[in-house]
């Protein structure tokens, strides 16, 4: 049954659509007091679709808009400018093993040049607790976070780039409340219902 849950909401991942999930909780718990909230931010689904590709809704609208994705699925940051733009800020993405129920987060990356607008927020911690709860949610048994130095990016990458990805992934893991699993070698926060 929770393998079906899981399928079913993995389908409602839509296309640079709307994520149907309140974020309004997320932006209470994760801002930061010292930089308060002045954007409308959104959170928005993505998918790519059978034959490799997302959707080109976020290419090209503003300098900002250049995404490239990871993962099969993801949830993606953004904030609503004039109305009209949808600028992506942020994006987590992740693969689902429906055979074990385990979703595996491979990308957690803040836009080039978004930073005025993540700064009054904790938006990694933001986005790994919408995965979790999004999990926890379609019946997945555990949420994994891989290792910076796993991830395709860190190979080649300069000692800032290294260092910054280490906080994206590793130390967000720890404080979100993942433990490292010496079998995976994953960051592993097993989910009860």
């Amino acid at each position: 049954m929770k393998t079906e849950t899981l399928i079913k909401g993995l389908r409602k991942i839509g296309k640079c659509r709307k994520a149907g999930i309140d974020l309004e909780p997320y932006l209470e718990r994760f801002s930061k007091s010292s930089c308060p909230t002045r954007f409308s931010y959104l959170l928005l689904s993505e998918r790519r679709s059978e034959d490799g590709h997302y959707s080109k809704k976020f290419k090209s609208r503003h300098p900002l808009g250049s995404v490239y994705y990871d993962a099969s699925y993801g949830f993606v940051l953004a904030v609503r400018m004039f109305s009209v733009f949808k600028i992506p800020i942020a994006v987590i993405g992740f693969e689902a093993d429906t055979s074990d129920s385990t979703i595996t987060i491979k990308q957690v990356q803040g836009v080039k040049d978004a930073a005025d607008f993540l700064a009054g927020i904790r938006w990694e911690k933001l986005l790994v607790s919408v995965v979790v709860d999004w999990a926890r949610l379609h019946g997945a048994k555990k949420v994994e976070i891989i290792r910076a130095e796993d991830g395709p990016w860190h190979r080649g990458a300069d000692l800032e780039r290294a260092a910054r990805m280490h906080l994206h992934y590793d130390v967000t893991a720890k404080r979100c409340g993942f433990r490292l699993d010496e079998k995976t070698n994953r960051y592993t926060l097993h989910l009860t219902s």
